[in-house]
C-alpha cells in the first residue's frame, strides 16, 4: 500500500481547481490496510507528518479531518479502537486523534479521523452548508463502496453533486472511494474520474487455503456443525493466538440453530472451545460478547473447567466486511445471505434468503489470512460458486423504493436546474436509478400527502410548457427531516390541523422507525442483563410490584431509550421550522 499513498498524497498536493481531478478511485483487495493505514497516512501528511520514504517539497497545506465511512457499526467502532490500540499508530489516540460515530455510539476525537457509519455523513451533507463542510473536511473516504444501500447511494449521490456545484474551488476535499469488490470503471464512470486517478492495490501477504467440499450440505446448520466439529477436533495442537473460527449465518436464528447443536456436542469434547455469537444487536449493545471476541486468548473464561483451544464465532452479515480478529485462522461461510425485499406497485415486502454473490463471499473469505496464513471452508461447491451473480444487487432495486422521495426532489441538492421549481426523473442522478414501479409508487404517496405537484397540466393552455414536478410547502419542510419517511412527515404535520400534542405524535413516527425487536421476548424478559443500569431503576420500584409488572416497566423504558434519539432529532427539527413557519404550516396542512 505504500506506493499506492505516495501516490495519492502526490495528488492531494496539487491545487487542482477540476473537481474530477480531486476524486480517486481505489480498488483494494483485502488485507491491504485501505481501511487503516489509508486513513492514518492521509491523516498524518495533512498535520505535517511526512514519511521519509516520501519525496515531496514541504510547504503550507491548509489542515483538516479525514472521515471514513463505514456501512456496518461493527467495523467503525473496531477500526477506530484497533488504530488506536496498535503499537504503529502511537499518534492515534481514542478521542483525541482518533475515534468514531455512529448512531447509538460515539467517541469523537478533538481533531483528526473520524470513523464513522455512511449516515452520519449523509446527515452532515444534508445539514451543513457546503462552506462548513469544505472547512471541516480536508479527506472523504467512502470505505466499502461496493455496499448498495439506500443510504450509500443517497450519499453518493449529494457528493456527486457537492463536487460538482464546487467544481472550480480549489479547496475542494480530496475524495476517495475504495473496496475490494467494485467496478471500478464503473464508480469512476459516474464520477467522471479522469483514468489517471484509478489505482488497483494488491493486498494480502498471507495465503488462504481454499477446502472445496466434493457434494453441497443438503443442510447448511448440521453442515456448519460437522465442519466445525471436524476442524476443532483435527487441529487441537494450534497455538491460541491462531485458532479462532469464524461461522457465517444468513441469520441469528440459524446462528442460535448451529449454537445449539455444539453445545451438545461440547459435553463430550475433552478439549473444549469458547462458543459465541455475533449479530447487530450484540455489536450495537456492545454485549460481553463482543468484548470476547477481541479479548487476548489467556484471558477467555474456562468452558467445562478447562482452557479453551480456541473461539468458535456465529456472525451475521455484521461482521463481513473490515474486521480483523488477531487470532482468526478458519473461516466457514453458509453460502446464503438474508436481506428485506419489496415488490412494487403492491408494496409487499418481506425477509428473503438468497445465496450470496461472489463479492460477499469473497469479503467473508478474507477475514482469515490477514496476520497469517488461513483457511476458508465453503459449504458449497466451486461449480456452485462459479455460477453465483458476481456482484450484489443495490437496495434501491432489491427493495423496490424510494424512501428519500421529498429529499431527492429538493432542488436544493442539485447544481444546475433551469428553474429552481422544475424537477424531472432524468434529474435523480443515481448510481442506479429506481425502478419505474418504485418511482410511480413514491410519486404517488407524494402527490397525495401533498409533498408535490404536477404543474403545467392545464391542456386548454396555450402554452406549450411541458408539465414537471415541483415541491410544495409541505414538501420543501418534508425535505428537511432526518430518517422520517414520507408518511411520518404527513402525521407530524398533520397534528397542526388536528391540535394534537407534537411530541405524542414525534414518539409515534419514531418508533414506526425503531428496530423490529424494540419489545422484548418473555424470555428476555427475565434476563437482566437486557436492562442495563436496572438496579437504580429497582431502587426505586414499590415492592409489592410483581415481577411480571417489573418486567413490563423495564422494558417499557427500554422502549424509551431506544427511541431517544430519533425522538429528539425530530423533535428538534420539528420544532425549528415550526417556529420559522407559524402560518404557513396549518395552512398548507389544511389544504
Amino acid at each position: 500500500m505504500a506506493e499506492q499513498t505516495r501516490t495519492l498524497l502526490h495528488q492531494i498536493r496539487k491545487p487542482w481547481p477540476l473537481a474530477i481531478l480531486r476524486v480517486s478511485v481505489v480498488q483494494a483487495k483485502t488485507g491491504s490496510g485501505k481501511s487503516n493505514i489509508l486513513p492514518v497516512e492521509m491523516h498524518r501528511y495533512l498535520n505535517g507528518f511526512i514519511p521519509a520514504n516520501v519525496e515531496i517539497k514541504k510547504r503550507d497545506f491548509k489542515k483538516g479531518d479525514v472521515i471514513c465511512t463505514q456501512p456496518q457499526i461493527l467495523t467503525a467502532i473496531s477500526l477506530a479502537k484497533d488504530v488506536s490500540s496498535s503499537d504503529y499508530y502511537k499518534d492515534m489516540v481514542l478521542e483525541k486523534t482518533v475515534g468514531y460515530q455512529t448512531g447509538p455510539n460515539s467517541k469523537k476525537p478533538i481533531h483528526g479521523l473520524l470513523y464513522a457509519t455512511v449516515g452520519i455523513l449523509v446527515a452532515h451533507m444534508r445539514m451543513s452548508t457546503d462552506a462548513e463542510i469544505i472547512e471541516k473536511y480536508r479527506i472523504i473516504i467512502v470505505d466499502e463502496t461496493h455496499e448498495r444501500s439506500l443510504e450509500s447511494d443517497f450519499l453518493l449521490m449529494l457528493l456527486k453533486n457537492f463536487y460538482e456545484r464546487n467544481r472550480l474551488r480549489a479547496d475542494l476535499p480530496f475524495l476517495i472511494l475504495t473496496s475490494a469488490t467494485f467496478d471500478i470503471q464503473r464508480y469512476a464512470k459516474y464520477f467522471g474520474v479522469d483514468p489517471s486517478n484509478y489505482l488497483d492495490v494488491m493486498g494480502r501477504a498471507y495465503a488462504i487455503e481454499i477446502h472445496w467440499p466434493r457434494n453441497v450440505f443438503n443442510n447448511y446448520i448440521m453442515g456448519a456443525v460437522e465442519q466445525i466439529i471436524e476442524i476443532h477436533q483435527n487441529n487441537l495442537d494450534d497455538s491460541p493466538a491462531k485458532a479462532d473460527i469464524l461461522v457465517f449465518t444468513p441469520g441469528a436464528g440459524e446462528a442460535m440453530a448451529i449454537c445449539q447443536e455444539l453445545v451438545k456436542k461440547l459435553e463430550q469434547l475433552e478439549k473444549p472451545f469458547l462458543l459465541l455469537t455475533l449479530n447487530r444487536e450484540i455489536v450495537a449493545a456492545q454485549r460481553r460478547e463482543y468484548h470476547l471476541v477481541f479479548a487476548k486468548p489467556e484471558s477467555l473464561p474456562l468452558v467445562n473447567g478447562h482452557k479453551v483451544v480456541r473461539r468458535v464465532i456465529l456472525t451475521t452479515m455484521v461482521a463481513e466486511i473490515g474486521l480483523t480478529i488477531d487470532t482468526l485462522r478458519y473461516v466457514v461461510n453458509s453460502g446464503w445471505h438474508r436481506s428485506r425485499e419489496t415488490y412494487q406497485p403492491w408494496e409487499i415486502s418481506g425477509i428473503i434468503t438468497r445465496p450470496a454473490p461472489q463479492s460477499r463471499i469473497l469479503q467473508r473469505k478474507g477475514r482469515a489470512g490477514r496476520l497469517f496464513p488461513g483457511d476458508f471452508y465453503p459449504l458449497y461447491t466451486k461449480n456452485t460458486f462459479n455460477a453465483l451473480e458476481e456482484q450484489q444487487l443495490p437496495n434501491i432495486i432489491t427493495l423496490g423504493e424510494l424512501v428519500e422521495t421529498p429529499h431527492a426532489i429538493n432542488p436544493e441538492l442539485f447544481p444546475a436546474f433551469p428553474n429552481k421549481e422544475a424537477f424531472r426523473v432524468k434529474d435523480l442522478d443515481l448510481l442506479d436509478p429506481p425502478p419505474p414501479e418504485a418511482f410511480l409508487v413514491a410519486n404517488s404517496k407524494a402527490i397525495s400527502f401533498g409533498f408535490i405537484e404536477i404543474k403545467n397540466l392545464d391542456r386548454s393552455s396555450s402554452t406549450k410548457a411541458k408539465p414537471f414536478v415541483s415541491l410544495t410547502l409541505l414538501g420543501e419542510i418534508a425535505s428537511r427531516f432526518s430518517r422520517v419517511p414520507i408518511e411520518g412527515a404527513r402525521i407530524l404535520f398533520s397534528g397542526y390541523v388536528w391540535n394534537c400534542f407534537a411530541s405524542d405524535l414525534v414518539t409515534v413516527v419514531s418508533l414506526i422507525g425503531a428496530p423490529s425487536n424494540v419489545f422484548l421476548s418473555k424470555r428476555e424478559m427475565r434476563n437482566k442483563k437486557n436492562f442495563p443500569g436496572s438496579r437504580a431503576l429497582l431502587a426505586s420500584v414499590p415492592p409489592f410490584l410483581t415481577g411480571i409488572e417489573l418486567a413490563e416497566i423495564l422494558a417499557f423504558f427500554r422502549v424509551k431509550i431506544l427511541i431517544a434519539d430519533a425522538f429528539l432529532e425530530n423533535l428538534l427539527i420539528f420544532d425549528a421550522f415550526a417556529e420559522q413557519l407559524e402560518d404557513p404550516v396549518p395552512e398548507a396542512a389544511e389544504d
